[in-house]
Formats: structure tokens, C-alpha cells, sequence
């Protein structure tokens, strides 16, 4: 070997950074296995024993535990970091064998006597307060406590005993039913995963970015109740963003002051204890209000800076928005669905619909409807009558999806959409597009714009509904990998289908809808009262 490579091969082992991760997982009974696992725990033993006998410093050690590993060994390993200066621990104990009875292996003392630790990242490991009687880890800047067992008292001595903490994460620690951080002044971010019943409570005055929310996207049972918040001043708080949090209304009634500089808000799945939305700042530039559970009653936006309001849910009987000083985009997913309360009055929802989008006029509104509901030919009348003389709110654009019990109706939902708003385009992403559903309503939608090869203008008057006058063209668009092409009209149903997109496939399509305005003649039609009893009669 030439000095050159003795030299490289020594460098190489005596590096500053470590990473000893283990991804051997199979049945314990595997011969094979077994001794690829003990090669593994040799091979950390030899590597940190030369690091030892060497010292050599560590600036950062990265150790997922082999399963099976002794607590003997593990606890070595950390002990030989710590004598070696690590300023980076990140340590997981998944599958170390634990005291009967415990599903936690207890983490000796000796991480939390390290002056030298700047960040400290632990996993799955049982913290005992009387072990670690004294934290003397001072230059701790990024705490993370993932799946790790311990007590308030604990858990307050280490906040007390590392004050330069500026970013702490605490996910499904087990015994931190009260979350408090109310003694770190340098904190910057602040992230809490909970599940089931936690208290939180936060007072920090350099906080930018504070996140709360629940372990699991889904969770069987209704806990955003039990999982509380209490929020002192934070001047200079950027980002906010709850997720299934039990807030109140009087949450938002103080948020100006209490977070003068926010720009980011985003609240998920509230539940019933949170009936009005009243948000009035003049700093927030990002809203996302988000709930598939429970109406809101109301939602008031006074918000100057806002560029992107995001809402996600089924209705809001009484919207306010007042227009922003500058450009705003709006992203609206509705769910037009039966609540378990009830049957849903789907005329009075597509009217709170076109209220909606017409107090939201003055931003580019992106609209999708997820209609699970049957609409009837007389309730999209009813829809026609509220709308017929009034001009119609523009949307940017609209995607669409139907569920298979409302595939008899799709006609009436169609107008209904189209007396609710006018869309510029209609875009369909086709994922799965071969469903018998989504067929289904991209024929729908073929026959209702392209009416089998014909352009919607010299199609025969007979034939059109009344909202279709007031389409003045139609243009079918593809995209495929970014670029765009324009495709014939005067495609018949099998051609389509031919270029219709396959599962997997990224193509999409899209439909650009040109909009005649709204004038006399057209109100004059429909008050005459003959021309009227035509109209319904071709519903």
C-alpha cells in the first residue's frame, strides 16, 4: 500500500463525522442474520475503540441501534463520544433489549453531563429523573425528543439547565401531559407532535415558528379537545400552524397583538368547540383554514398583506373578505356532502358557494368541488332563479370530482356549477382515470362542450341550456411533460378516449371556457314569462 493510501485509509477512519446505522430486520431465528448483526455491533465496537485509544475528535455521531444490541454496549458507544468531545449526537434505541416489562431502554446520565453537545437528538429511550440529577449540557442549541419517556420535572430541569436552546421538537413523548416552554429567551422554533391528551403552553419571546399538532394524519377517535394550547406574547412569531387543536373563538379575537409580525397561519380540523373565524392583522400574507368535520359558522378575513388564503372544508354559512391592497390568489376545496346531523340543503349550498366566490371577486380563485350529493333537476332550477339576473363570480380555475351515487345527476350538477360561477378553465388531473366514475364524468363533460364535434356556438338552440349562450368559445387543451397542444373540437368520443390519459400517465387536460358578460337582452329573455316556462321545460 502506498503512503498515500495508508495516509487517505487513516484520515478515513479517524473522520470527524459518523454515521453507524443498522437496517438489519428479519426474524430472530435467522442464522444469517444474526451474524451480520454481530459483525455489525464488532464493527461499531472496533471503529469507536480506535477513536478512543487515538482521541480523535467526534463532531457528530449519527447511531441507530442493531436490534438486540446489550445496554452495556449502547451506553459504551455514547460514553466513548462524550469523552471525545461530540457536539452532535443523534441516538435512536428502537429494538435494544429493554427491562422486562418496559418498552423504553433507560438512557444512562452520562448524554446530559457533556459540556461539549451543541445538538442532541434522542429516540425511543426512557429518561429517569433520578438518574439524571444534574444537565450540565449548557451549549445545548437543538434539543429533539422523539418517542422518549419522561416526567414534567425532568423535562423542565433540562429546559432550565440549557437556556441557548434556540429550536426544541417534542414528538409522542410519553408522561408530558403539560407542555411548558416558558424559560427559553434564545428559543426560535418550536415543534409538538401529541397524541391523545396533551397541555401546551408557550411564552417565548424570539419564537419565529411554533407548529402543534397530532401524531397521525388519522386518528380513530376525536382528540383535538384534549389537546390544548395556551399562547403568551410572541413579538416576533412568523409561522403558526395548529393541527386538530381544541382553540376557541377568542383565540383570534387578540392575535394582532399578540403576534404583530405573523405572516403565516394555518389552522386544521377544528372541531365543534370553534364556530367563528374572525381574523383581522396587518401582517399575516398567508392563510389556510382547513376542516372535513364540523361547519364553520362564520369566517371574517380583514387582512391588507394577505397573497394566498387557502380554505378546505364543506361550507361557511356567513363569509366576510376584504379585498387585499394587492395580488391575492385563493385556493377553495368544498365538499358538497350530508352531514351526520343531517341531510344537506343543496341549493342553500351552492348559494353560500357564489357568496363566497363573489366576496373573493378581487383574487385569482382556484376552485374544487367534491360533490358526494345528488342534485335534482328542480334544486338546479332553484339554483338558475337565485342567479339568472345577477352577474356570476369568475373562477380561475375548476376541478372536479364526482362520486359514484351522484353519477345520475351529473347534468344538474353541471348546472348548477355553471349558474354558481364562471370558470375560465376547467383542469382535470387523471389519476386512476380508467375508474368507471372518472370516465364517466370526463364523458359528461365532453358532451356538455363539445357536444360530439360540434362547437357550442352552432349547436342548436333547442339543444342548449341557457347558461350555454352565454359561452362564447371553447378550447381543449393537453399537456404532456410541460408543453401544451391544442386539439380539435371536432373530436368524436373514440378519439378522445384514444388520447385520454392511462393510469400512471401525467398528461392532463383542460378546457378554456371564453365568457360572454352578462347583458339586457339575456335579462329581458328570461323575464318574459313564456320564455321562462321554456326554459324549465327543457330541465
Amino acid at each position: 500500500m502506498s503512503l498515500l493510501s495508508k495516509a487517505w485509509l487513516q484520515a478515513w477512519r479517524t473522520r470527524p463525522n459518523l454515521e453507524l446505522l443498522c437496517n438489519i430486520y428479519s426474524e430472530p431465528t435467522d442464522k444469517g442474520i444474526q451474524k451480520r448483526r454481530s459483525d455489525f455491533v464488532n464493527c461499531i465496537n472496533t471503529t469507536l475503540q480506535r477513536y478512543r485509544e487515538h482521541k480523535n475528535g467526534i463532531d457528530r455521531l449519527k447511531l441507530c441501534s442493531p436490534p438486540s444490541v446489550s445496554p452495556e454496549d449502547f451506553n459504551r458507544w455514547i460514553q466513548i463520544a462524550v469523552e471525545n468531545g461530540v457536539k452532535s449526537l443523534d441516538i435512536a434505541a428502537f429494538d435494544i433489549a429493554a427491562p422486562s416489562g418496559s418498552e423504553y431502554f433507560v438512557l444512562a446520565p452520562t448524554v446530559f453531563e457533556a459540556k461539549s453537545i451543541a445538538e442532541l437528538d434522542l429516540g425511543h429511550f426512557q429518561l429517569k429523573p433520578q438518574a439524571i440529577k444534574t444537565v450540565r449540557c449548557h451549549n445545548l442549541h437543538k434539543l429533539r425528543l422523539m418517542h422518549v419517556k419522561l416526567d414534567e420535572v425532568l423535562f423542565q430541569r433540562i429546559l432550565s439547565s440549557c437556556p441557548l436552546i434556540h429550536w426544541l421538537t417534542i414528538v409522542n413523548c410519553a408522561g408530558l401531559a403539560n407542555v411548558k416552554v416558558t424559560k427559553l429567551q434564545k428559543l426560535e422554533r418550536l415543534d409538538i407532535v401529541a397524541k391523545g391528551s396533551c397541555s401546551v403552553e408557550v411564552e417565548a419571546p424570539s419564537l419565529l415558528y411554533f407548529k402543534y399538532g397530532k401524531l397521525l394524519s388519522f386518528e380513530l377517535e376525536r382528540t383535538s379537545r384534549r389537546r390544548k394550547l395556551r399562547m403568551h406574547a410572541c413579538p416576533n412569531l412568523k409561522h403558526l400552524l395548529l393541527d386538530e387543536i381544541g382553540i376557541t373563538d377568542e383565540f383570534f379575537l387578540d392575535i394582532a397583538e399578540k403576534f404583530p409580525q405573523l405572516e403565516e397561519l394555518e389552522i386544521t380540523s377544528w372541531d365543534g368547540d370553534l364556530e367563528r373565524i374572525n381574523i383581522s392583522s396587518r401582517s399575516i400574507k398567508h392563510i389556510s383554514l382547513e376542516s372535513h368535520l364540523e361547519p364553520v359558522e362564520e369566517v371574517q378575513i380583514d387582512v391588507p398583506s394577505l397573497d394566498w388564503f387557502e380554505f378546505t372544508g364543506r361550507s361557511i354559512n356567513l363569509f366576510s373578505f376584504t379585498a387585499p391592497s394587492g395580488p391575492c390568489v385563493s385556493k377553495i376545496k368544498l365538499g358538497c356532502r350530508a352531514w351526520p346531523s343531517g341531510p344537506l340543503p343543496v341549493a342553500s349550498w351552492f348559494s353560500k358557494l357564489k357568496d363566497m366566490l363573489t366576496k373573493l371577486s378581487q383574487s385569482k380563485v382556484s376552485l374544487h368541488l367534491d360533490i358526494d350529493q345528488p342534485v335534482s333537476r328542480s334544486t338546479a332550477f332553484e339554483v338558475r332563479n337565485r342567479s339568472i339576473l345577477l352577474p356570476l363570480p369568475q373562477v380561475q380555475k375548476l376541478s372536479l370530482c364526482f362520486h359514484n351515487r351522484c353519477l345520475d345527476t351529473e347534468d344538474s350538477i353541471l348546472d348548477a356549477i355553471f349558474w354558481t360561477c364562471r370558470p375560465k378553465t376547467i383542469a382535470q388531473k387523471w389519476n386512476n382515470c380508467l375508474k368507471p366514475n372518472k370516465i364517466h364524468l370526463a364523458k359528461v363533460i365532453y358532451e356538455t362542450f363539445l357536444l360530439g364535434g360540434e362547437n357550442i356556438k352552432h349547436t342548436n338552440v333547442q339543444k342548449r341550456k341557457l347558461w350555454q349562450n352565454d359561452l362564447r368559445d371553447v378550447k381543449l387543451v393537453r399537456f404532456k411533460k410541460g408543453q401544451r397542444v391544442h386539439l380539435s373540437n371536432s373530436l368524436d368520443w373514440d378519439t378522445f378516449l384514444e388520447v385520454f390519459p392511462r393510469k400512471g400517465d401525467r398528461r392532463r387536460f383542460r378546457y378554456e371556457l371564453e365568457w360572454e358578460p352578462i347583458d339586457v337582452d339575456r335579462k329581458q329573455k328570461v323575464s318574459n314569462p313564456k320564455r321562462r316556462k321554456l326554459e324549465e321545460s327543457r330541465k
